[in-house]
């Protein structure tokens, strides 16, 4: 089983996200470089953007980094972090594992009613799924206290989680340049964003 204990995940997002807008880069000039054959006029005569093609490439929501896990299964706990929501929510790709989550003190010993045991499993290929756990109505009585969050995953990716302060699932975090559905660039309206069970990958 592999661990990924107190993690820095910010560094990890950091690395990767560079990684990936490079690959972003270079897959953009690509498709916008002008490619001639000898049969061609030479480009100067056709003007800069003779022979150029466009193209477009489409990324999940936090879809430039994620912590993965294979068959035999990984863990990813956090640094202590406070919220003010109630509701955890995750975007994850594992159609063929599953996820849970316990929720941890400042000491990493598990908090009653919120262990992995309780959690109810989500097997999911999907980047709006709530985390829930039996006996549990939602965070609200954790709110304002440090703890941890220790992902348990099983073939699958992790791209993204937080907490929101109500079952629409807003985030209140920015999604670049807002999109179709979103009433500017922070999130503030969640799920009724997302206009068909293909968007909100479920």
């Amino acid at each position: 089983m592999q661990e990924y204990s107190e993690y820095p995940i910010h560094r990890i997002s950091t690395i990767r996200c560079m990684f990936a807008f490079l690959v972003a880069t270079c897959c953009l000039l690509l498709a916008v470089v002008p490619f001639a054959d000898a049969n061609d006029a030479p480009l100067e005569d056709n003007g800069m953007y003779a022979n150029a093609s466009t193209g477009i490439a489409k990324l999940r929501r936090d879809g430039f980094a994620s912590m993965d896990a294979g068959s035999d299964g990984g863990t990813l706990t956090t640094k202590p972090v406070l919220f003010s929501g109630n509701r955890l929510f995750v975007n994850i790709d594992c159609p063929e594992g599953s996820l849970r989550v316990e929720v941890l003190d400042e000491n990493s010993q598990p908090l009653e009613g919120f262990s992995a045991a309780r959690c109810r499993a989500l097997t999911a290929d999907s980047t709006f799924s709530e985390v829930t756990w039996e006996g549990a109505s939602d965070l609200s009585s954790l709110a304002g206290t440090p703890v941890r969050f220790r992902f348990h995953l099983n073939d699958g990716q992790l791209y993204s989680f937080w907490v929101s302060p109500n079952a629409s699932g807003a985030s209140n975090g920015y999604v670049a340049g807002g999109g179709p559905g979103f009433d500017g660039a922070i999130d503030t309206v969640g799920k009724s964003a997302y206009s068909g069970k293909d968007r909100l990958g479920e």
